[in-house]
């Protein structure tokens, strides 16, 4: 599973450290390990950054002090580039990618994409990895930035795209989340509760 967060200028601290919780909550209903979940993140504003890919520190014990010690490069909205990232070398065996399972990315986004030059390139990125492998897409906008079309297409299911009012509810949309990962190509999943 893939998280590609918004960590742009218009994303605040407080609202960036709940951006990481979100992470957290979602994740901790899988089972994290190198043969089971693996998870990578990719942060981006204008340009994308691979934080975590999918062979490293896979695991509970790690998790919490590499979503403390993240940080939040700020710029603009570029969701294009960090889709064609995703696809590009995210979503790859030399990042750690299994061949032959199914493929989640969970998308956090505030909006405020560039004119709608950047956000067509979004809807272009995002078909493009929906066909690969399938990918199962789950999208959540938060705030009132985003465009609930834009969001339904960067989603792989209109059901799997999510407007949250603002980043203070967001960790209420962990279960819908996982929930959506689920019930994509990876079909019923067991989750886990965390001790």
């Amino acid at each position: 599973m893939a998280f590609v967060l918004d960590a742009s200028g218009t994303v605040d601290d407080s609202q960036w450290k709940l951006t990481k919780d979100f992470v957290h909550g979602v994740s901790n209903g899988f089972g994290l390990a190198s043969n089971k979940t693996r998870i990578s993140v990719l942060a981006y504003s204008t340009l994308p950054q691979i934080e975590l890919k999918f062979d490293d520190r896979n695991g509970y014990e790690n998790m919490d002090d590499f979503l403390e010690s993240m940080s939040q490069p700020r710029g603009d909205t570029r969701t294009d580039r960090a889709l064609k990232m995703t696809r590009d070398q995210l979503i790859t065996s030399e990042s750690g990618a299994r061949d032959f399972t199914p493929k989640a990315i969970v998308i956090v986004t505030d909006g405020g994409d560039a004119p709608d030059t950047t956000a067509k390139f979004a809807e272009q990125r995002a078909r493009e990895l929906k066909d690969m492998d399938g990918a199962t897409i789950v999208a959540l906008g938060v705030g009132d930035k985003v465009d609930q079309y834009e969001l339904r297409q960067l989603a792989s299911d209109p059901d799997h795209a999510f407007l949250v009012a603002s980043y203070d509810e967001i960790i209420g949309y962990v279960k819908s989340a996982a929930d959506a990962v689920c019930t994509g190509e990876w079909g019923q999943c067991w989750l886990y509760a965390r001790p």
